[in-house]
């Protein structure tokens, strides 16, 4: 037999298995509309806000519950890798907050939502260019948004 189509054939199922998706998939939803507080006007809370048009929850402040995102962070670590030559550098960046449903006043859930993601660059190629690390904000933002909807959804199962 040959050894590729062996590990195929045994790679296939275990993904499936593992519960592998993809991302960008619709998250099914278990309300139509909700109210949104943000302690922040920031890139998290209008990616959370983008989130919630593309899947066709409407903002209002009449909703039945209210999503609060609040105590935003956003950390940058940069660490030197390469060996002798020390010119290979690594950022991780890494954004979140605390999101909690509330329904009549009462807080029903709250979780912290972190993502994190790593640059690698020469040292001599990234200096002065933070456009890198803006388009790596915007993705956590909207990963961030996906994992807070997800866990709504999820509490409201």
């Amino acid at each position: 037999m040959n050894k590729s189509v062996f590990f195929l054939s045994l790679f296939l199922p275990v993904i499936s298995a593992c519960g592998f998706h993809l991302k960008g998939t619709k998250i099914e939803n278990h309300l139509s509309n909700l109210e949104l507080q943000c302690t922040e006007e920031n890139e998290q809370c209008r990616a959370f806000q983008e989130l919630c048009k593309i899947q066709n929850i409407s903002i209002s402040d009449s909703a039945e519950y209210k999503v609060v995102l609040t105590d935003f962070t956003s950390q940058a670590r940069e660490t030197a890798n390469g060996g002798d030559s020390g010119n290979s550098r690594e950022v991780e960046i890494s954004d979140g907050y605390k999101v909690r449903l509330i329904k009549q006043g009462s807080v029903i859930a709250e979780r912290n939502i972190i993502n994190q993601e790593s640059l690698q660059y020469k040292s001599q190629n990234f200096l002065g260019n933070n456009r890198e690390s803006e388009i790596t904000h915007k993705n956590l933002a909207r990963e961030n948004a996906n994992s807070a909807l997800r866990f709504v959804n999820s509490v409201l199962k």
